[in-house]
Protein backbone atom coordinates (compact mmCIF):
# COMPACT_ATOMS: atom_id res chain seq x y z
CA UNK A 1 0.00 0.00 0.00
CA UNK A 2 2.96 2.39 0.49
CA UNK A 3 3.50 2.72 -3.29
CA UNK A 4 -0.18 3.46 -3.89
CA UNK A 5 -0.21 5.97 -1.03
CA UNK A 6 2.63 7.96 -2.64
CA UNK A 7 0.94 7.97 -6.06
CA UNK A 8 0.08 11.41 -7.50
CA UNK A 9 -3.47 11.67 -8.93
CA UNK A 10 -3.73 13.91 -12.00
CA UNK A 11 -7.04 15.78 -12.35
CA UNK A 12 -8.37 15.99 -15.97
CA UNK A 13 -9.39 19.37 -17.38
CA UNK A 14 -13.11 18.49 -17.46
CA UNK A 15 -13.19 17.42 -13.79
CA UNK A 16 -13.79 19.73 -10.84
CA UNK A 17 -12.69 18.60 -7.36
CA UNK A 18 -14.52 19.94 -4.29
CA UNK A 19 -12.40 19.60 -1.13
CA UNK A 20 -14.04 21.33 1.84
CA UNK A 21 -14.80 20.54 5.46
CA UNK A 22 -13.30 17.06 5.47
CA UNK A 23 -15.38 15.96 2.44
CA UNK A 24 -14.18 15.41 -1.14
CA UNK A 25 -16.31 14.98 -4.28
CA UNK A 26 -15.77 15.08 -8.04
CA UNK A 27 -17.88 16.60 -10.82
CA UNK A 28 -17.35 15.75 -14.49
CA UNK A 29 -19.04 15.13 -17.87
CA UNK A 30 -21.02 12.11 -16.57
CA UNK A 31 -22.32 13.86 -13.46
CA UNK A 32 -21.36 14.38 -9.83
CA UNK A 33 -20.00 11.70 -7.52
CA UNK A 34 -21.08 10.97 -3.98
CA UNK A 35 -19.37 12.74 -1.07
CA UNK A 36 -16.39 10.90 0.40
CA UNK A 37 -15.65 11.62 4.07
CA UNK A 38 -11.95 12.12 4.82
CA UNK A 39 -10.61 10.73 8.15
CA UNK A 40 -9.02 13.17 10.59
CA UNK A 41 -5.59 11.49 10.39
CA UNK A 42 -5.44 11.77 6.57
CA UNK A 43 -4.12 14.83 4.74
CA UNK A 44 -5.11 15.52 1.10
CA UNK A 45 -3.44 18.33 -0.84
CA UNK A 46 -4.40 19.80 -4.23
CA UNK A 47 -1.56 21.60 -6.02
CA UNK A 48 -1.61 22.47 -9.73
CA UNK A 49 -4.45 19.98 -10.47
CA UNK A 50 -2.60 17.14 -8.76
CA UNK A 51 -3.88 15.37 -5.67
CA UNK A 52 -1.69 13.62 -3.10
CA UNK A 53 -2.51 11.72 0.09
CA UNK A 54 -0.40 11.67 3.24
CA UNK A 55 -0.95 9.81 6.52
CA UNK A 56 0.96 8.00 9.25
CA UNK A 57 -1.01 4.88 8.29
CA UNK A 58 0.17 3.95 4.77
CA UNK A 59 -2.66 1.44 4.34
CA UNK A 60 -5.27 4.14 4.98
CA UNK A 61 -3.56 6.57 2.60
CA UNK A 62 -3.35 3.92 -0.13
CA UNK A 63 -7.02 2.98 0.26
CA UNK A 64 -8.22 6.57 -0.04
CA UNK A 65 -5.85 7.21 -2.94
CA UNK A 66 -7.61 4.39 -4.84
CA UNK A 67 -11.08 5.64 -3.81
CA UNK A 68 -10.34 9.15 -5.09
CA UNK A 69 -8.99 7.73 -8.37
CA UNK A 70 -12.24 5.77 -8.77
CA UNK A 71 -14.28 8.95 -8.12
CA UNK A 72 -12.50 10.75 -10.95
CA UNK A 73 -12.77 7.75 -13.28
CA UNK A 74 -16.50 7.42 -12.57
CA UNK A 75 -17.36 11.00 -13.57
CA UNK A 76 -15.19 10.82 -16.73
CA UNK A 77 -15.49 7.27 -18.09
CA UNK A 78 -18.07 5.58 -15.86
CA UNK A 79 -17.85 2.09 -14.39
CA UNK A 80 -18.63 -1.22 -16.08
CA UNK A 81 -18.76 -4.92 -15.18
CA UNK A 82 -17.51 -7.36 -17.82
CA UNK A 83 -18.32 -11.09 -17.67
CA UNK A 84 -16.52 -13.20 -20.27
CA UNK A 85 -17.86 -16.75 -20.70
CA UNK A 86 -15.27 -19.17 -22.12
CA UNK A 87 -15.82 -22.83 -22.92
CA UNK A 88 -17.69 -25.05 -25.37
CA UNK A 89 -21.19 -25.88 -24.11
CA UNK A 90 -21.46 -22.91 -21.74
CA UNK A 91 -24.57 -20.78 -22.25
CA UNK A 92 -25.95 -17.43 -21.09
CA UNK A 93 -29.63 -16.65 -21.74
CA UNK A 94 -32.10 -13.91 -20.78
CA UNK A 95 -35.24 -15.07 -18.97
CA UNK A 96 -37.79 -12.90 -17.17
CA UNK A 97 -35.41 -10.00 -16.67
CA UNK A 98 -32.58 -12.21 -15.32
CA UNK A 99 -29.37 -13.61 -16.80
CA UNK A 100 -29.28 -17.41 -16.58
CA UNK A 101 -25.76 -18.93 -16.62
CA UNK A 102 -25.35 -22.59 -17.61
CA UNK A 103 -21.71 -23.37 -16.76
CA UNK A 104 -21.72 -27.16 -16.59
CA UNK A 105 -22.69 -27.31 -12.91
CA UNK A 106 -25.51 -29.23 -11.26
CA UNK A 107 -27.58 -26.03 -11.01
CA UNK A 108 -28.14 -22.81 -12.94
CA UNK A 109 -26.88 -19.44 -11.72
CA UNK A 110 -29.24 -16.44 -11.97
CA UNK A 111 -28.18 -12.79 -11.89
CA UNK A 112 -30.63 -9.89 -11.76
CA UNK A 113 -30.29 -7.40 -14.63
CA UNK A 114 -29.91 -3.68 -13.89
CA UNK A 115 -32.38 -1.27 -15.41
CA UNK A 116 -29.83 0.00 -17.95
CA UNK A 117 -28.44 -3.25 -19.40
CA UNK A 118 -26.14 -3.25 -22.39
CA UNK A 119 -25.41 -6.46 -24.33
CA UNK A 120 -22.41 -6.08 -26.62
CA UNK A 121 -20.99 -8.29 -29.42
CA UNK A 122 -17.46 -7.72 -30.73
CA UNK A 123 -15.52 -9.09 -33.70
CA UNK A 124 -11.80 -9.28 -32.83
CA UNK A 125 -8.86 -10.02 -35.13
CA UNK A 126 -6.71 -12.38 -33.04
CA UNK A 127 -3.70 -11.99 -35.30
CA UNK A 128 -3.49 -8.25 -34.56
CA UNK A 129 -5.60 -7.93 -31.41
CA UNK A 130 -7.80 -5.11 -32.77
CA UNK A 131 -11.59 -4.86 -32.61
CA UNK A 132 -13.00 -4.87 -36.17
CA UNK A 133 -16.57 -3.90 -35.28
CA UNK A 134 -19.09 -4.18 -32.46
CA UNK A 135 -22.85 -4.04 -31.90
CA UNK A 136 -24.72 -3.12 -28.74
CA UNK A 137 -28.32 -3.01 -27.58
CA UNK A 138 -27.86 0.72 -27.06
CA UNK A 139 -27.63 1.12 -30.85
CA UNK A 140 -31.40 0.53 -31.27
CA UNK A 141 -34.35 1.71 -29.21
CA UNK A 142 -36.19 -0.51 -26.75
CA UNK A 143 -39.45 -0.25 -28.73
CA UNK A 144 -37.99 -2.19 -31.65
CA UNK A 145 -37.50 -5.45 -29.74
CA UNK A 146 -39.16 -7.38 -26.95
CA UNK A 147 -37.50 -8.63 -23.79
CA UNK A 148 -37.84 -12.24 -24.92
CA UNK A 149 -34.62 -14.12 -25.40
CA UNK A 150 -35.07 -14.99 -29.12
CA UNK A 151 -36.12 -11.52 -30.30
CA UNK A 152 -33.47 -9.93 -28.14
CA UNK A 153 -30.64 -12.01 -29.64
CA UNK A 154 -32.01 -11.97 -33.19
CA UNK A 155 -32.19 -8.19 -33.38
CA UNK A 156 -28.66 -7.84 -32.00
CA UNK A 157 -27.35 -10.47 -34.46
CA UNK A 158 -28.92 -8.70 -37.44
CA UNK A 159 -27.40 -5.39 -36.40
CA UNK A 160 -23.99 -7.05 -35.92
CA UNK A 161 -24.19 -8.67 -39.40
CA UNK A 162 -25.08 -5.34 -41.04
CA UNK A 163 -22.06 -3.66 -39.48
CA UNK A 164 -19.78 -6.49 -40.63
CA UNK A 165 -21.04 -6.16 -44.22
CA UNK A 166 -20.21 -2.47 -44.18
CA UNK A 167 -16.66 -3.45 -43.15
CA UNK A 168 -16.52 -5.90 -46.15
CA UNK A 169 -16.27 -8.89 -43.79
CA UNK A 170 -18.19 -11.77 -45.37
CA UNK A 171 -17.20 -14.50 -42.91
CA UNK A 172 -16.32 -14.69 -39.20
CA UNK A 173 -15.49 -17.63 -36.93
CA UNK A 174 -16.97 -17.93 -33.46
CA UNK A 175 -14.58 -18.89 -30.70
CA UNK A 176 -16.41 -22.17 -30.11
CA UNK A 177 -14.35 -24.64 -32.13
CA UNK A 178 -15.13 -22.80 -35.37
CA UNK A 179 -18.90 -23.48 -35.20
CA UNK A 180 -21.97 -21.66 -33.94
CA UNK A 181 -23.42 -22.69 -30.61
CA UNK A 182 -24.92 -26.21 -30.46
CA UNK A 183 -23.22 -27.05 -33.78
CA UNK A 184 -20.94 -29.55 -32.07
CA UNK A 185 -23.85 -31.30 -30.37
CA UNK A 186 -25.77 -31.57 -33.66
CA UNK A 187 -22.72 -32.98 -35.46
CA UNK A 188 -22.16 -35.57 -32.73
CA UNK A 189 -25.83 -36.56 -32.91
CA UNK A 190 -25.64 -36.99 -36.70
CA UNK A 191 -22.41 -38.98 -36.48
CA UNK A 192 -23.92 -41.31 -33.84
CA UNK A 193 -26.96 -41.90 -36.07
CA UNK A 194 -24.74 -42.70 -39.06
CA UNK A 195 -22.57 -45.04 -36.97
CA UNK A 196 -25.71 -46.80 -35.70
CA UNK A 197 -27.00 -47.41 -39.23
CA UNK A 198 -23.62 -48.75 -40.35
CA UNK A 199 -23.58 -51.22 -37.44
CA UNK A 200 -27.08 -52.47 -38.32
CA UNK A 201 -26.12 -52.94 -41.99
CA UNK A 202 -22.95 -54.73 -40.94
CA UNK A 203 -24.91 -57.11 -38.74
CA UNK A 204 -27.52 -57.83 -41.41
CA UNK A 205 -25.04 -58.41 -44.22
CA UNK A 206 -22.65 -60.41 -41.97
CA UNK A 207 -19.66 -58.49 -43.26
CA UNK A 208 -16.27 -59.88 -42.23
CA UNK A 209 -14.49 -57.90 -39.47
CA UNK A 210 -11.22 -57.96 -41.42
CA UNK A 211 -11.09 -54.98 -43.84
CA UNK A 212 -10.12 -55.46 -47.46
CA UNK A 213 -6.81 -54.24 -48.89
CA UNK A 214 -8.40 -51.19 -50.55
CA UNK A 215 -10.18 -50.22 -47.32
CA UNK A 216 -6.91 -50.48 -45.36
CA UNK A 217 -5.19 -48.17 -47.84
CA UNK A 218 -8.07 -45.68 -47.56
CA UNK A 219 -7.77 -45.73 -43.76
CA UNK A 220 -4.05 -45.07 -43.96
CA UNK A 221 -4.70 -42.13 -46.28
CA UNK A 222 -7.35 -40.83 -43.89
CA UNK A 223 -5.00 -41.04 -40.89
CA UNK A 224 -1.90 -39.73 -42.63
CA UNK A 225 -2.70 -36.13 -41.65
CA UNK A 226 -3.33 -37.05 -37.97
CA UNK A 227 -0.23 -36.65 -35.79
CA UNK A 228 -0.04 -37.74 -32.18
CA UNK A 229 2.41 -37.59 -29.32
CA UNK A 230 2.23 -39.27 -25.92
CA UNK A 231 2.67 -36.84 -23.05
CA UNK A 232 2.40 -39.26 -20.11
CA UNK A 233 1.85 -42.94 -19.32
CA UNK A 234 0.90 -44.18 -15.86
CA UNK A 235 0.28 -47.58 -14.32
CA UNK A 236 -2.79 -47.77 -12.12
CA UNK A 237 -3.26 -50.51 -9.51
CA UNK A 238 -6.62 -51.45 -8.04
CA UNK A 239 -6.40 -53.63 -4.91
CA UNK A 240 -9.32 -56.04 -4.57
CA UNK A 241 -10.12 -59.08 -2.48
CA UNK A 242 -8.76 -61.40 -5.15
CA UNK A 243 -5.51 -59.48 -5.59
CA UNK A 244 -4.18 -56.49 -7.47
CA UNK A 245 -5.50 -55.50 -10.89
CA UNK A 246 -3.22 -53.51 -13.16
CA UNK A 247 -4.29 -51.02 -15.81
CA UNK A 248 -2.68 -48.15 -17.69
CA UNK A 249 -3.62 -44.56 -18.53
CA UNK A 250 -2.35 -42.51 -21.43
CA UNK A 251 -2.36 -38.74 -22.07
CA UNK A 252 -2.11 -38.06 -25.82
CA UNK A 253 -1.69 -34.84 -27.82
CA UNK A 254 -3.30 -34.94 -31.29
CA UNK A 255 -3.01 -32.66 -34.35
CA UNK A 256 -5.04 -32.61 -37.57
CA UNK A 257 -2.82 -30.93 -40.18
CA UNK A 258 -5.63 -30.54 -42.74
CA UNK A 259 -8.12 -28.84 -40.38
CA UNK A 260 -5.38 -26.99 -38.46
CA UNK A 261 -6.78 -28.27 -35.19
CA UNK A 262 -5.34 -29.81 -32.01
CA UNK A 263 -6.74 -31.70 -29.02
CA UNK A 264 -5.66 -33.77 -26.05
CA UNK A 265 -7.33 -36.82 -24.53
CA UNK A 266 -6.85 -39.00 -21.47
CA UNK A 267 -8.00 -42.63 -21.48
CA UNK A 268 -7.28 -45.92 -19.73
CA UNK A 269 -7.08 -49.59 -20.62
CA UNK A 270 -5.68 -52.95 -19.62
CA UNK A 271 -2.67 -52.39 -21.90
CA UNK A 272 -0.75 -49.29 -22.93
CA UNK A 273 -1.65 -49.69 -26.62
CA UNK A 274 -5.36 -50.03 -25.76
CA UNK A 275 -5.27 -46.84 -23.68
CA UNK A 276 -3.39 -45.03 -26.46
CA UNK A 277 -5.90 -46.03 -29.16
CA UNK A 278 -8.84 -45.09 -26.95
CA UNK A 279 -7.32 -41.64 -26.24
CA UNK A 280 -6.58 -41.19 -29.95
CA UNK A 281 -10.22 -41.87 -30.88
CA UNK A 282 -11.52 -39.54 -28.16
CA UNK A 283 -9.14 -36.75 -29.16
CA UNK A 284 -10.27 -36.77 -32.81
CA UNK A 285 -13.84 -35.99 -31.65
CA UNK A 286 -12.92 -32.78 -29.81
CA UNK A 287 -10.41 -31.02 -32.05
CA UNK A 288 -10.01 -27.26 -31.51
CA UNK A 289 -9.03 -25.03 -34.45
CA UNK A 290 -6.03 -22.72 -34.19
CA UNK A 291 -4.85 -19.84 -36.35
CA UNK A 292 -1.12 -19.58 -37.16
CA UNK A 293 0.06 -15.97 -36.84
CA UNK A 294 2.85 -14.27 -38.82
CA UNK A 295 4.87 -13.55 -35.68
CA UNK A 296 4.56 -17.22 -34.61
CA UNK A 297 3.42 -16.51 -31.06
CA UNK A 298 0.14 -16.56 -29.14
CA UNK A 299 -2.20 -13.61 -29.91
CA UNK A 300 -3.11 -12.64 -26.32
CA UNK A 301 -2.58 -13.43 -22.64
CA UNK A 302 -4.04 -16.77 -21.54
CA UNK A 303 -4.75 -17.65 -17.90
CA UNK A 304 -6.05 -21.09 -16.89
CA UNK A 305 -6.78 -22.18 -13.32
CA UNK A 306 -7.57 -25.72 -12.21
CA UNK A 307 -7.91 -26.36 -8.46
CA UNK A 308 -4.58 -25.27 -6.90
CA UNK A 309 -2.75 -24.99 -10.25
CA UNK A 310 -2.59 -21.74 -12.21
CA UNK A 311 -1.10 -21.49 -15.73
CA UNK A 312 -0.25 -18.14 -17.32
CA UNK A 313 0.89 -17.76 -20.95
CA UNK A 314 2.02 -14.41 -22.30
CA UNK A 315 2.88 -13.34 -25.89
CA UNK A 316 6.45 -12.18 -26.49
CA UNK A 317 8.23 -10.19 -29.22
CA UNK A 318 9.77 -12.12 -32.14
CA UNK A 319 12.97 -13.87 -31.15
CA UNK A 320 12.37 -13.82 -27.39
CA UNK A 321 11.32 -17.46 -27.43
CA UNK A 322 8.97 -19.54 -25.29
CA UNK A 323 9.76 -20.42 -21.71
CA UNK A 324 7.45 -23.31 -20.80
CA UNK A 325 7.46 -26.87 -19.50
CA UNK A 326 8.04 -29.99 -21.60
CA UNK A 327 4.37 -30.74 -22.23
CA UNK A 328 3.66 -27.15 -23.29
CA UNK A 329 6.69 -26.99 -25.55
CA UNK A 330 5.39 -30.03 -27.45
CA UNK A 331 1.99 -28.37 -27.74
CA UNK A 332 3.61 -25.22 -29.17
CA UNK A 333 5.41 -27.40 -31.67
CA UNK A 334 2.05 -28.69 -32.90
CA UNK A 335 0.72 -25.09 -33.02
CA UNK A 336 3.61 -24.06 -35.32
CA UNK A 337 5.12 -21.73 -32.74
CA UNK A 338 8.83 -22.25 -33.31
CA UNK A 339 10.60 -19.26 -31.78
CA UNK A 340 12.54 -20.47 -28.75
CA UNK A 341 15.30 -18.39 -27.25
CA UNK A 342 18.35 -20.12 -25.81
CA UNK A 343 19.11 -19.01 -22.24
CA UNK A 344 22.73 -17.91 -22.54
CA UNK A 345 25.08 -18.74 -19.66
CA UNK A 346 23.03 -21.46 -17.96
CA UNK A 347 22.31 -25.10 -18.55
CA UNK A 348 23.75 -27.68 -20.91
CA UNK A 349 22.74 -25.70 -24.02
CA UNK A 350 24.84 -22.69 -23.02
CA UNK A 351 28.13 -24.30 -24.04
CA UNK A 352 29.62 -23.71 -20.59
CA UNK A 353 28.39 -26.78 -18.79
CA UNK A 354 25.47 -27.21 -16.44
CA UNK A 355 26.80 -24.71 -13.91
CA UNK A 356 28.29 -22.05 -16.22
CA UNK A 357 31.82 -23.17 -15.38
CA UNK A 358 31.55 -22.16 -11.72
CA UNK A 359 31.22 -25.55 -10.05
CA UNK A 360 28.29 -27.14 -8.27
CA UNK A 361 29.02 -26.41 -4.59
CA UNK A 362 30.88 -23.96 -2.42
CA UNK A 363 31.04 -20.20 -2.09
CA UNK A 364 32.19 -19.63 -5.67
CA UNK A 365 29.38 -21.61 -7.31
CA UNK A 366 26.44 -20.05 -9.13
CA UNK A 367 24.10 -20.74 -6.22
CA UNK A 368 26.71 -19.84 -3.56
CA UNK A 369 27.18 -21.64 -0.26
CA UNK A 370 24.45 -22.26 2.24
CA UNK A 371 26.35 -23.47 5.36
CA UNK A 372 25.03 -21.81 8.51
CA UNK A 373 27.43 -20.16 10.98
CA UNK A 374 28.83 -22.62 13.54
CA UNK A 375 28.24 -25.74 11.39
CA UNK A 376 31.23 -28.13 11.54
CA UNK A 377 30.26 -30.87 9.10
CA UNK A 378 27.88 -32.74 11.39
CA UNK A 379 30.11 -33.15 14.45
CA UNK A 380 29.37 -31.44 17.75
CA UNK A 381 30.45 -27.80 17.35
CA UNK A 382 32.87 -26.18 19.77
CA UNK A 383 30.29 -23.81 21.23
CA UNK A 384 28.25 -26.85 22.31
CA UNK A 385 31.12 -29.16 23.28
CA UNK A 386 32.40 -27.00 26.16
CA UNK A 387 30.12 -26.17 29.11
CA UNK A 388 29.24 -22.60 29.92
CA UNK A 389 30.68 -21.33 33.21
CA UNK A 390 30.57 -18.12 35.18
CA UNK A 391 28.76 -15.13 33.86
CA UNK A 392 28.86 -11.36 33.85
CA UNK A 393 28.02 -9.16 36.86
CA UNK A 394 24.39 -8.11 37.02
CA UNK A 395 23.56 -5.23 39.36
CA UNK A 396 20.62 -6.03 41.58
CA UNK A 397 17.68 -3.72 41.10
CA UNK A 398 16.92 -1.66 44.23
CA UNK A 399 13.29 -1.52 45.30
CA UNK A 400 12.49 1.67 47.27
CA UNK A 401 9.79 2.45 49.79
CA UNK A 402 8.16 5.69 48.55
CA UNK A 403 7.39 8.69 50.84
CA UNK A 404 5.88 11.93 49.45
CA UNK A 405 6.63 15.40 50.85
CA UNK A 406 2.91 16.01 51.48
CA UNK A 407 2.97 13.16 54.03
CA UNK A 408 5.76 14.93 55.97
CA UNK A 409 3.76 18.19 55.70
CA UNK A 410 0.63 16.62 57.23
CA UNK A 411 2.49 14.91 60.10
CA UNK A 412 1.99 17.19 63.17
CA UNK A 413 4.86 15.54 65.10
CA UNK A 414 7.38 16.87 62.57
CA UNK A 415 8.12 20.57 63.12
CA UNK A 416 10.27 23.13 61.30
CA UNK A 417 14.04 22.89 61.87
CA UNK A 418 13.86 19.21 62.82
CA UNK A 419 16.13 16.50 61.37
CA UNK A 420 14.17 13.62 59.81
CA UNK A 421 16.34 10.51 59.44
CA UNK A 422 14.77 7.87 57.16
CA UNK A 423 18.02 6.13 56.29
CA UNK A 424 17.79 3.59 59.15
CA UNK A 425 14.59 1.98 57.95
CA UNK A 426 14.43 -1.70 57.02
CA UNK A 427 13.91 -0.89 53.34
CA UNK A 428 15.59 2.03 51.51
CA UNK A 429 13.34 5.10 51.33
CA UNK A 430 12.95 7.43 48.35
CA UNK A 431 11.44 10.92 48.79
CA UNK A 432 9.09 12.11 46.02
CA UNK A 433 7.96 15.71 45.48
CA UNK A 434 4.18 15.29 45.34
CA UNK A 435 1.98 17.85 47.13
CA UNK A 436 2.69 21.16 48.92
CA UNK A 437 5.69 21.47 51.29
CA UNK A 438 6.44 24.48 53.58
CA UNK A 439 8.49 23.04 56.50
CA UNK A 440 12.17 23.84 56.84
CA UNK A 441 13.59 20.31 57.45
CA UNK A 442 16.79 18.37 57.11
CA UNK A 443 15.88 15.02 55.55
CA UNK A 444 18.13 11.95 55.31
CA UNK A 445 17.07 9.17 52.90
CA UNK A 446 18.43 6.70 50.34
CA UNK A 447 17.21 8.67 47.29
CA UNK A 448 15.43 11.89 46.32
CA UNK A 449 13.54 12.75 43.16
CA UNK A 450 14.36 16.00 41.36
CA UNK A 451 11.05 17.76 42.21
CA UNK A 452 11.56 16.79 45.87
CA UNK A 453 15.05 18.28 45.92
CA UNK A 454 13.78 21.57 44.41
CA UNK A 455 10.91 21.92 46.92
CA UNK A 456 13.18 21.21 49.93
CA UNK A 457 15.76 23.81 48.88
CA UNK A 458 13.06 26.42 48.10
CA UNK A 459 11.84 26.48 51.73
CA UNK A 460 15.42 26.62 53.06
CA UNK A 461 15.70 22.97 53.99
CA UNK A 462 18.47 20.46 53.37
CA UNK A 463 18.57 16.87 52.09
CA UNK A 464 21.25 14.20 52.48
CA UNK A 465 21.57 10.98 50.49
CA UNK A 466 22.58 8.20 52.90
CA UNK A 467 23.20 4.70 51.56
CA UNK A 468 22.23 1.88 53.84
CA UNK A 469 25.18 -0.13 55.08
CA UNK A 470 25.30 -3.78 54.13
CA UNK A 471 25.44 -6.26 57.00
Amino acid sequence: MSKIANRIISIPERVKINLEGGIISAEGPLGKSEDLIIPSNLEITNQENKLSTKSVNSALAGTYNSLISNLIKGVVEGHESVVEVKGVGYKVSLKEGKLEFSLGKSHLNHVAIPSELEVKVEAIDDTVGNTLTSASTKDFSEDNYSRKNKDYAKKLGELFAEKLKKENKEKIIFDRNGRPYHGKMEEEKKSSEVNGKEKVEEKNNLVSSEPKKEEREDRRAFRSHIKSETLANKRVVKVTKGGRRFSFTCLVLIKDEEKKAVAFAHAGGKEVIIAFRKALRQGQKKLISYFPTPVRTIPRDITVKYKATKLFLKPTPPGSGIKASGALSRLFKFLEIKDKKKIVGRGIGSGRGKTSGRGQKGQGSRKSGNVRPGFEGGQTPVYRAFPKRGGGFKAKKISYQVVNLEELEKDEKITAGQVVDLSQKKFPVKILGEGNFTKNLTIKAAAFSRPAQEKITQVGGNFQVVEKKKK
